[in-house]
């Protein structure tokens, strides 16, 4: 580790941004979480809809905020005001971040794992990868159970810099069913499928350091 330690903290970040972008998408795509609060929360009752349409809405935003989606955001039984469809754009620029972050990261952190194979560098950047995507999911995750409202609203003000996304429900209607609770499930998704990569790492990095010893 001491020898290539710039080598191996830079090959374990891409390797812990590939996990991040990974689970970022993954819980992006997981329907049953949006599915399951609709029923959860009364979702239909709220809106008026049916929870067929609510389905529809919820897909039109997943493919808004693919790599490969629409690049417009047209929700069939929603309107949106200017302020809310900036703020759904600047959400979207996130998701697209990690969504390209896949594909970018994956590689990289394959060919830096190449590297340092055939370098004899070792695989410490995988102890490395594992620190990050097990640490500080886990003391954000705490902090989310203890304090999520406090989380969400802090999330929104260094992400985003501005307060277009306090939307007005007489303005915005689609806040009401796209409630926190909502995106506190989609945040604990996250969080376990991040510490899960880092996991993975954690006995990828084991199991190496076992077979060098052999």
């Amino acid at each position: 580790m001491k020898k290539h330690i710039l080598f191996h903290l830079a090959a374990g970040l891409v390797l812990a941004m590939f996990i991040i972008s990974l689970s970022v998408t993954l819980a992006l795509n997981a329907r049953f979480i949006y599915y399951g609060d609709i029923d959860r929360y009364g979702l239909d009752t709220v809106s008026g809809l049916t929870k067929e349409e609510l389905r529809q809405d919820y897909l039109e935003l997943i493919d808004y905020n693919s790599v490969f989606g629409d690049d417009s955001l047209d929700f069939p039984h929603f309107t949106l005001s200017d302020g809310a469809r900036q703020h759904f754009k600047e959400a979207r620029d996130l998701f697209l971040f990690f969504g390209w972050g896949v594909p970018i990261f994956g590689s990289l952190a394959a060919i830096l794992a190449l590297i340092a194979r055939r370098k004899k560098y070792g695989p410490s950047y995988l102890a490395v990868a594992s620190f990050i995507s097990i640490v500080l999911p886990a003391a954000l995750g705490a902090f989310a159970l203890l304090a999520w409202d406090r989380l969400f609203v802090m999330f929104h003000e260094i992400s985003f810099g501005n307060d277009l996304w306090l939307f007005d429900p007489a303005v915005d209607p689609v806040i009401n069913v796209l409630p926190t609770e909502f995106f506190f499930h989609e945040a604990v998704a996250i969080f376990v499928l991040v510490i899960s990569g880092g996991l993975i790492s954690l006995f990828a990095y084991i199991k190496a350091r076992r077979a060098s010893e052999d």
